[in-house]
């Protein structure tokens, strides 16, 4: 009997200190995985900071362009201070001033200009007038 005793007494003794290992085990689990959670969030924050860090950067760089410009602008004598682009060929074009506003007199003053086909001889019902680039 007594040999029985100290077996359960020893078995109750191993029994109790796998249960705190398996707790132990289970709570350095835990921690680990907490940290692993707090490792990725902080990992993203940081993303999420050089992103902003990045956009800030483009957003200064783009101020200074823009202030380059403005100074170019009013080195060159510039009255409306924009720089346009030189292969913006519609705003070149929209920027042309109208050889006449009355649509009769404008053929005359293309073929007074040194261009142009008004009548469309050639085919094209008149082709752009003024001197060539």
């Amino acid at each position: 009997k007594l040999e029985n005793r100290e077996f359960k007494r020893y078995t109750k003794i191993v029994e109790e200190d796998a249960k705190k290992a398996t707790a132990r085990a289970i709570d350095a689990e835990s921690r680990v995985g907490m940290a692993n959670a707090s490792v990725a969030e902080t990992a993203k924050r940081a993303a999420t900071v050089n992103q902003a860090e990045v956009k800030r950067q483009e957003a200064a760089r783009g101020m200074r362009r823009r202030e380059e410009a403005k100074r170019a602008a009013e080195r060159s004598n510039n009255p409306d201070g924009v720089i346009h682009d030189p292969n913006d060929w519609l705003r070149d074009l929209a920027a042309q001033p109208l050889l006449s506003a009355d649509p009769v007199a404008a053929p005359d003053a293309a073929r007074g200009a040194g261009g142009g086909d008004p009548g469309g001889v050639s085919g094209n019902a008149g082709d752009a007038p003024g001197p060539r680039r």
